[in-house]
């Protein structure tokens, strides 16, 4: 058992493994009857951009150019073009669970509830109108990377009085960065990587106050540069105010026309019992001796900074909700951990038939 584990979480086993089970989950969506109606906004965008119109000024959208950027890339391939934007979704999925993988074990979870995390957050997105390759899926292995990053400046400072690095951070902030191109709303969990990192640091005290602005400033530079580099194409070709609208107006108009506090709450209710289970699992991590203290309280942070997320634009549509699954996936694997652990704590013989 213990070789499989270390097999899959390999530095080669992992990735593919993640791979083939996000195939395997989303392979019913590589023949859809229908398509989502924003993936099928990005792939005209994106026909539109390899036919050498840009997305915004040949079709306008409300989104950020990032998912019609990589479904562009992904219709490169010689492939039927569902076919290939689900393979993209694949691909992001994948991405996703394995670096919610290495941030689990960062954490000190252990390599098989950690593969276990990872593989759960996989297998969560074939609902809530997940199989549809959407911002969501494509934005959050970006934002969990970048949170992997966070997590093991933080470990550093915390466990090993290391000071946090400007190249990690530069890291981290050009990931959120990207994430910001696909979707404005990774804007919190931006925020958050950088609480982990700062206040690692000036906890442990080998980050002084006296740089915390100077630290602030390059995380910012760094998220912002890829929105930079977007701003300036599209003022070279005359189209800077289409920018500005998409950017920083748009998400504001959109925000303003909320749903009614009934709608919202029943979409919620309805979220909230299909996801009962993982929730029912991650409050195993408040046992007695459970042990997975650090990845609790990270979770636990990270469900509600996702939570803000989804709540924020006021439309709670079922996509949303999908921010919601790395954190939750992270927090019922060490629930589930923690269960099992004070069972074998409790039944020392188990130990023997294991």
């Amino acid at each position: 058992m213990n070789r499989l584990v270390g097999a899959l979480t390999g530095r080669v086993g992992l990735p593919l493994s993640m791979l083939a089970a996000s195939l395997l989950f989303r392979s019913l969506s590589f023949v859809p009857a229908v398509i989502d109606t924003d993936e099928g906004l990005y792939i005209v965008q994106a026909r539109e951009w390899l036919g050498g119109t840009w997305p915004l000024v040949g079709v306008w959208d409300m989104h950020p150019i990032g998912a019609p950027a990589l479904a562009a890339l992904a219709m490169m391939l010689p492939l039927p073009v569902i076919l290939a934007m689900r393979l993209a979704g694949a691909i992001a999925v994948a991405a996703t669970g394995t670096a919610l993988v290495v941030l689990s074990r960062t954490l000190g979870l252990p390599a098989a509830a950690s593969y276990a995390g990872g593989l759960l957050s996989v297998a969560l997105t074939v609902n809530l109108g997940g199989l549809a390759t959407n911002t969501e899926i494509l934005f959050a292995p970006f934002a969990v990377a970048a949170l992997a990053i966070a997590a093991r400046q933080a470990v550093s400072a915390l466990d090993a009085g290391e000071p946090p690095r400007l190249g990690p951070l530069i890291a981290a902030g050009l990931l959120i960065g990207i994430a910001l191109t696909i979707k404005t709303i990774a804007f919190f969990e931006g925020c958050f990587v950088f609480v982990i990192i700062a206040g690692a640091g000036i906890r442990s005290r080998e980050l002084p106050l006296r740089r915390l602005p100077a630290f602030a400033l390059v995380y910012a530079l760094a998220c912002g540069f890829p929105t930079f580099a977007i701003a300036a194409a599209y003022g070279a070709q005359g189209a800077f105010a289409v920018f500005v609208d998409v950017w920083f107006i748009a998400p504001f108009r959109y925000a303003g026309a909320r749903i009614s506090f009934r709608d919202g709450a029943w979409m919620v209710v309805s979220v909230m019992l299909f996801l009962a289970w993982p929730f029912a699992l991650s409050a195993a991590t408040l046992l007695p001796g459970a042990g997975v203290a650090r990845p609790a309280r990270f979770g636990a942070a990270w469900l509600v900074v996702a939570a803000i997320s989804v709540a924020a634009p006021g439309m709670y549509f079922n996509h949303y909700f999908l921010i919601m699954l790395p954190p939750l996936s992270l927090l019922a694997a060490a629930g589930a951990w923690a269960l099992s652990r004070a069972r074998m704590l409790a039944r020392p013989g188990l130990l023997l038939s294991v």
